[in-house]
């Protein structure tokens, strides 16, 4: 019987504290424009980040089945690589997760598949969850063999404007069901 090796065995998947929001509003806003394109996001959709940072905070002080947002840090080595975010939720039931890795040195080392597991697992246990879903960008293709490696299934690609700081895009949608 094999057993899978940890293959980032210092990477440590946690709840982002409200004094950590600056890593998810300075990774949208010192990113390039080609590289938000990838995302697609639309720069002109950001919030200012004082806003976002008020709004972030605002939903920090909700109950957890309140909130409308609910974000993980991602962290090697005790420093933040990534994070992950899980919105559109339905508590108990289902959300919309999100995922991002800080660095592009980082990216294409299987973290990304490893992070995606250790918050999958957070998510199904600190929001009661029974499916999580995901919707990269089609054309981005990093996330989508990272999902899959994680376990999520296919359900279909669309055009859609998949949230408030995006444009009108085809995004391939997964899904994975509590074990």
């Amino acid at each position: 019987m094999s057993v899978d090796k940890d293959p980032f065995p210092t990477l440590i998947v946690k709840e982002m504290e409200p004094d950590q929001t600056n890593l998810r509003i300075d990774y949208f806003h010192n990113a390039s424009a080609d590289y938000l394109e990838r995302l697609g996001v639309d720069p002109q959709k950001l919030p200012s980040r004082a806003e976002w940072q008020e709004s972030l905070e605002e939903d920090f002080t909700r109950p957890l089945h309140q909130r409308k947002s609910f974000n993980l840090v991602w962290l090697l080595d005790d420093h933040p690589v990534g994070m992950s975010s899980i919105d559109q939720l339905d508590f108990g039931e289902q959300g919309m997760m999100h995922l991002h890795i800080f660095d592009s040195k980082n990216r294409r080392q299987g973290m990304g598949t490893e992070a995606i597991k250790k918050s999958t697992k957070l998510y199904f246990q600190l929001l009661d969850l029974r499916r999580i879903f995901c919707q990269p960008n089609a054309y981005n293709s990093a996330p989508h063999r990272a999902l899959q490696k994680a376990g999520f299934d296919y359900v279909e690609t669309i055009e859609t404007i998949p949230g408030p700081i995006n444009f009108f895009q085809p995004v391939t949608r997964w899904k994975l069901d509590r074990p």
